[in-house]
C-alpha cells in the first residue's frame, strides 16, 4: 500500500472547483477583530462574496481577506489566509465556509463508507471512536466489526454532522 501511495500523482485543485475553506482557527488578537484562519482547499474567494457556514447554514459576505503581507482582494486554492465576515457569526474550528451560490456539499451525521481497519485490536461496532475529518474532531460508531487490515463497507454514524 505504501509503495502505491508514494507513486500516485498529487491532487491539484481545479480552477473551476467550488470554494471550500475548512476553518482551522478563530483569530481574535484584539477587540473588534474576528477572523477565521485556514487554507483554501479549493476554488477562489473574493471580498464581497456571499458564503455559507456549514454545518449551521448561516450566511455572510467576505469583508476582508488578511494575509501576513496585508489584505488581498482575492485568494485561491492552496493559500493560507484569515477571512473576516461582514456580520458576527458563531463559527468554530471544524466548520467549513463554502460559496453560497454553488450547490452545497452534503452535511450528514451518518453515511455509507468503506473503512480500512489498521489496528491490532478489532473494531468493535458497539464502541465509540474518535474521528478526525479535516479540521473537525467528533465521535463515531461503525456498524460492523473489522479485524486488522480488513476492509469493510458499512455505515458510519457521527455525533457532529460532517461536510462531504
Amino acid at each position: 500500500l505504501l509503495e502505491l501511495l508514494e507513486t500516485l500523482p498529487l491532487a491539484t485543485a481545479e480552477g473551476n472547483a467550488p470554494f471550500r475553506f475548512p476553518v482551522q482557527l478563530v483569530v481574535r488578537p484584539r477587540d473588534g477583530f474576528r477572523g477565521y484562519a485556514g487554507r483554501l482547499s479549493s476554488g477562489t474567494v473574493r471580498v464581497g462574496d456571499h458564503i455559507s457556514v456549514l454545518p449551521s447554514g448561516r450566511e455572510a459576505r467576505i469583508a476582508r481577506i488578511v494575509t501576513w503581507n496585508g489584505d488581498r482582494t482575492r485568494a485561491e486554492a492552496g493559500m493560507s489566509v484569515v477571512l473576516v465576515l461582514d456580520v458576527p457569526l458563531d463559527v468554530s474550528r471544524g466548520d467549513t465556509l463554502v460559496a453560497h451560490a454553488d450547490p452545497a456539499p452534503l452535511v450528514q451525521a451518518a453515511f455509507d463508507c468503506t473503512l480500512v481497519w489498521m489496528d491490532e485490536r478489532p473494531l468493535d461496532p458497539g464502541r465509540r471512536y474518535r474521528l478526525k475529518h479535516g479540521t473537525r474532531n467528533t465521535t463515531a460508531v461503525f456498524d460492523r466489526a473489522l479485524q486488522l487490515n480488513e476492509v469493510g463497507r458499512g455505515q458510519l454514524s457521527v455525533v457532529e454532522p460532517l461536510v462531504a
